[in-house]
């Protein structure tokens, strides 16, 4: 996976296109640093930027499933036989259009459509985006934004995508 780092979020799309030209692709977008333990007491820092380096993904075996209607896999329905690990919620792009194009939901029913959304909207320095190869050997899609690996999720990964944060570096030293 080859980590590359941004002076902005708005740079994210022409970075993407100048790496690659695959579509579709899925983009997840996750916090730097996480905890774990957290209602326990014990709460541990994660650093999640580590983990998916080391594993393809930042979600880890003590990861919680999500349930959203409409969007996701109802594990509370029919408790599925993957790990929260070997499952992401992610966002599938067609990125020959420009901008870029979303599979997004139309409708509560599960419908979608794919729509000109700005996935980094919101996003600050401390947030990554991981960005997948989504073919069939590697996805199963189950959900509107819910995917199973078939494989190991470093194969999987192409790109880590992060701010350059030198400036706070200098800043800090100065």
């Amino acid at each position: 996976m080859k980590e590359i780092k941004l002076k902005s979020w708005s740079d994210f799309e022409s970075a993407l296109r100048v790496e690659t030209k695959r579509s579709p692709l899925l983009v997840r977008n996750f916090m730097r640093v996480t905890f774990n333990n957290v209602c326990t007491g014990d709460a541990v820092e994660v650093d999640n930027l580590e983990v998916v380096g080391r594993t393809g993904t930042d979600r880890r075996e003590t990861s919680s499933m999500w349930n959203a209607p409409g969007f996701d896999f109802d594990h509370d329905l029919v408790p599925p036989s993957k790990k929260p690990n070997e499952i992401i919620y992610a966002f599938l792009i067609n990125l020959k259009p420009k901008p870029y194009l979303v599979s997004a939901p139309d409708d509560d029913q599960g419908n979608f459509s794919f729509q000109v959304l700005d996935l980094t909207e919101g996003l600050t320095e401390h947030n990554a985006i991981v960005v997948y190869d989504y073919t069939p050997d590697k996805f199963e899609r189950v959900a509107t934004n819910e995917y199973w690996f078939r494989c190991d999720p470093l194969e999987a990964a192409l790109f880590l995508f992060t701010l350059d944060d030198e400036e706070d570096e200098e800043t800090a030293t100065s």
